[in-house]
């Protein structure tokens, strides 16, 4: 008697439990509906997004090939630019401090006699 008494109690525990389980499924299949209608619009998009973005990635390659190119134009330039402005320069500088050496010099002589 006592198991047929357990039975049912478990029996009405087990029915309970579905009962209150119910609405909890039928939320998961309209999560999952849901879900499935999402994951196909981003499937559905993904191509034309993966296309933009190889778009963008070559168009950043050729930038950055033009950048570096430019950056050794202007190197190259800068180097021209240097030597020929620095020999000159040499030049000056050696010219105007030859001039103050002789312009000492004369002004020594003429203070010493």
């Amino acid at each position: 008697m006592i198991w047929e008494f357990a039975f049912v109690v478990f029996l009405l525990a087990l029915t309970a439990l579905v009962i209150l389980l119910i609405p909890v499924v039928l939320q998961l299949k309209d999560s999952i509906v849901k879900l499935n209608s999402t994951l196909d619009m981003i499937n559905k998009d993904l191509p034309e997004v993966m296309s933009n973005f190889m778009n963008v990635s070559k168009s950043l390659t050729v930038t950055t090939g033009k950048i570096e190119e430019t950056i050794g134009r202007l190197n190259q330039m800068e180097a021209s630019f240097k030597q020929q402005v620095q020999a000159p320069l040499k030049t000056v500088s050696n010219v105007v401090s030859s001039l103050v050496k002789i312009s000492s010099l004369l002004l020594s002589r003429r203070k010493s006699r």
